[in-house]
């Protein structure tokens, strides 16, 4: 049972620190507006040799300072229960808005992760870097993000690559649902899944506009 609990605390960690939430370049907010969001989701793991996501929890919240500008952040409040605590920050702007369905609006991001240790002061950094190709519908959009993560604590693969594939739903013109899979540290041997080349992630969101 400790084995098992062990497993599950380092996929857990592993799932942390594999921003596991949805991209925060997919959208931008409009000028003065506010968005909330709940995602769960997470690195997948082998169980009875079916893939299955972790669960892991965030809660976040974005601001639009101008037009085609935001500011935001999200917390992990899981991670607590390992005596930790993952946030992070960010700024995303869209640099490209395309009035073509077949050709993409780009957006660009910069994110930063910290982990703070609970108990002691300590605490590290992930920065990270990312585009995003977005094609707009009337129903909503679909995303492709292509991020570079840096590992400065890692001494062989400091800088990684992920890539994915998203959709974002409008349910209504305040209200809307997303989903996106993704690989995350493209070129890192994965244990949990046999060996499997990347962090493969899957979550599911939604998120409030006011």
């Amino acid at each position: 049972m400790n084995f098992v609990r062990r497993i599950l605390i380092l996929v857990t960690i592993i799932s942390f620190l594999s921003s596991c939430a949805p991209s925060v370049g997919r959208k931008v907010v409009e000028s003065g507006k506010f968005e909330i969001e709940l995602t769960v989701g997470g690195a997948f793991f082998y169980y009875t040799s079916i893939p299955l996501p972790l669960p892991n929890v965030g809660l976040g919240v974005r601001y639009g300072v101008i037009d085609r500008f935001n500011i935001g952040g999200r917390v992990y409040p899981l991670s607590t229960l390992f005596g930790s605590l993952l946030f992070e920050t960010y700024i995303v702007g869209e640099v490209y808005e395309s009035s073509d369905t077949y050709i993409p609006s780009i957006n660009v991001y910069s994110l930063l992760n910290y982990l703070a240790f609970l108990g002691y002061f300590d605490m590290t950094f992930y920065p990270l870097v990312g585009t995003v190709g977005v094609w707009k519908f009337g129903w909503g959009s679909v995303y492709v993000p292509l991020e570079v993560s840096f590992d400065f604590y890692s001494q062989r693969r400091p800088v990684k690559f992920n890539l994915g594939v998203g959709l974002d739903f409008f349910v209504t013109d305040n209200f809307g649902i997303s989903a996106e899979l993704r690989v995350n540290s493209i070129g890192n041997i994965y244990l949990p899944l046999g060996n499997m080349v990347g962090v493969p992630v899957f979550f599911v969101s939604t998120h409030y506009r006011f």
